[in-house]
């Protein structure tokens, strides 16, 4: 509500689910979401390549009463994610289908692809994927064998791996 609160004052438009966002990657610190959305509140209103269309403005400037304002287009979870630099629920959801479903090489192909695509860390994804392991429906022993895995895959990031 307080988010919002300001958004308006601040003339910054942003969905309900890019707020949702802020919230989960801000982990309750109001400061951190704040310079979160004035992040995304300024990629969105220049010609950012984190911005929806990096070859124009997606910015309307216009004089009210002798001031220029700026109007934003429309803030959405994707860009806040983007701005963050964090791996997007959607692509975690894919990830954790792909993991649990197919094979090791084409696990690696979409991992690689959305690691690559969003610029993303390896480590930030495994703790992602911590988060929706815990959340599936697995028998207690296999989630533990998941998690001890995932703590092993993080543990070698750390070291230097890749």
């Amino acid at each position: 509500a307080r988010l919002q609160q300001i958004s308006r004052v601040e003339n910054v438009s942003i969905s309900n689910s890019a707020l949702d966002a802020l919230v989960q990657l801000g982990h309750g610190d109001m400061r951190r979401c704040l310079n979160i959305m004035q992040a995304a509140h300024m990629a969105a209103t220049s010609s950012s390549p984190l911005s929806s269309t990096p070859s124009k403005s997606n910015s309307c400037r216009e004089m009210i009463g002798g001031q220029e304002q700026i109007a934003s287009k429309l803030i959405e979870s994707d860009l806040i994610y983007a701005t963050v630099g964090y791996p997007r629920p959607e692509d975690m959801e894919r990830v954790a289908t792909c993991l649990l479903n197919d094979d090791f090489d084409t696990c690696c192909s979409v991992i690689g692809d959305i690691k690559t695509r969003n610029g993303l860390s390896l480590g930030d994804m495994v703790t992602e994927i911590h988060g929706l392991v815990l959340r599936l429906e697995l028998p207690e022993r296999a989630k533990c064998f998941v998690l001890i895995k995932l703590a092993e895959i993080e543990t070698r990031l750390a070291e230097g791996g890749s």
